[in-house]
């Protein structure tokens, strides 16, 4: 049923980031199995059919959080301006494991539910694709300008998102301590940082100013 006067509601950016706010919320104390929407709308001040103006269930609240997600974790680059190789790669890895911080709980649901629905598993695997994609393209070009040694460019990008997503997952997301005591993100950026530099560059280049084309 339309409002009086024929106008239908529009939706409203605050309204909207308040039930993804409220979802996460949710999604961290309860776990995505055991949430519902009554569970959202309790935390918001909107009104269940409300909800559904914005959203068709859950499931749509919950993809709506993983696309956000994703697209800060791609949306990473190498800062810009005169720094040098090695603080343009250190830069990113703390940008990237920041991003794991902020959505921790919604990229803990991905790993887990892209094993068994197909959806969040093409989209996990486009977020990979898209990652090892450019850092190919980085490669390729740091080869042929010899500031890389010769290597499988494909291979070595697949291995390095890889290892960097993954140490991500476990740190940010899953609070994995073998030791039982957190490691530091000033730490975990400078040892992702120092295995990177020590794959990928050769000998000297990491203190040297950034080639804008590279």
């Amino acid at each position: 049923m339309e409002p009086q006067g024929g106008k239908r509601r529009r939706p409203s950016v605050e309204t909207e980031r308040q039930i993804l706010e409220a979802a996460t919320e949710v999604f961290r104390a309860k776990g995505y199995f055991e949430t519902t929407v009554a569970d959202i709308v309790e935390r918001t001040s909107v009104s269940r059919p409300t909800f559904y103006l914005y959203f068709s269930n859950k499931d749509d609240v919950f993809r709506k959080l993983i696309a956000q997600a994703v697209d800060e974790l791609l949306a990473v680059r190498l800062p810009e301006g005169g720094l040098s190789y090695r603080d343009k790669v250190e830069g990113a890895n703390r940008q990237y494991l920041m991003a794991f911080q902020r959505h921790r709980d919604v990229l803990r649901a991905l790993f887990q539910m892209a094993a068994f629905d197909k959806e969040l598993s093409l989209l996990h695997a486009d977020l990979r694709r898209r990652s090892m994609v450019r850092l190919e393209k980085h490669l390729a070009r740091g080869v042929a300008r010899g500031i890389c040694p010769p290597m499988n460019t494909r291979a070595a990008a697949y291995a390095l998102v890889s290892m960097v997503e993954w140490t991500s997952y476990l740190w940010a997301s899953a609070d994995f301590d073998p030791w039982g005591e957190p490691i530091t993100l000033d730490a975990m950026v400078a040892e992702l940082t120092d295995m990177w530099c020590r794959s990928v560059y050769v000998e000297g280049v990491t203190a040297q100013p950034v080639d804008p084309g590279i």
